[in-house]
């Protein structure tokens, strides 16, 4: 939905691609939601920053799980020796079943210009607000209030980038180059 609402705005792919790194390269400000193919939803952008730094809005989590940080480099595959990931203050949520919304909640701020930091959205409201979305066919920012915060980055973790892949190295898997 947020993609016919927002056709200019470039990431919005089908999560399902990241996790087999099919995302089609995304040049320039992209809004993209991500699984870690677990159990866990994400939401990235790199609105306003270089190629090469995305910001990640995470309401579980305060690190970057190795799939997340190879889905994003397969958006960006920036040609620099790193990636930067800042880590934004995001609500936490309660329990640990309403990532997805809040995920959705994220980009859907995005895509409308606003800043999912300075959101405390209202949990038990989300998944009734979803729910009438999906029956209108148009998503609508998240039942939130306003909070002031001092300083949106957390956390910014550098990932190495290798090879012609320009991807981090998981350990699992050889490198196009490692011989060299």
């Amino acid at each position: 939905m947020l993609k016919d609402q927002f056709p200019q705005m470039k990431g919005l792919q089908d999560p399902v691609l990241g996790t087999k790194l099919h995302f089609e390269i995304a040049h320039g400000s992209f809004v993209q939601v991500l699984h870690d193919g677990s159990l866990h939803w994400v939401t990235v952008r790199n609105l306003f920053s270089r190629d090469n730094t995305v910001e990640l809005y995470d309401s579980l989590y305060s690190s970057v799980p190795m799939s997340i940080k190879m889905q994003i480099a397969s958006i960006i595959m920036t040609n620099e020796r790193s990636m930067h990931v800042k880590i934004q203050k995001f609500q936490r949520q309660q329990g640990g079943v309403d990532c997805g919304l809040f995920a959705i909640a994220a980009a859907t701020d995005l895509c409308n210009g606003r800043d999912p930091s300075t959101s405390n959205y209202k949990q038990t409201e989300m998944r009734s607000h979803l729910l009438q979305a999906l029956k209108d066919a148009v998503l609508l920012p998240f039942p939130s209030e306003s909070v002031t915060v001092k300083s949106k980055t957390v956390k910014a973790v550098q990932v190495p980038l290798w090879c012609s892949c320009r991807l981090p190295d998981n350990g699992e898997e050889k490198m196009a180059e490692c011989g060299g």
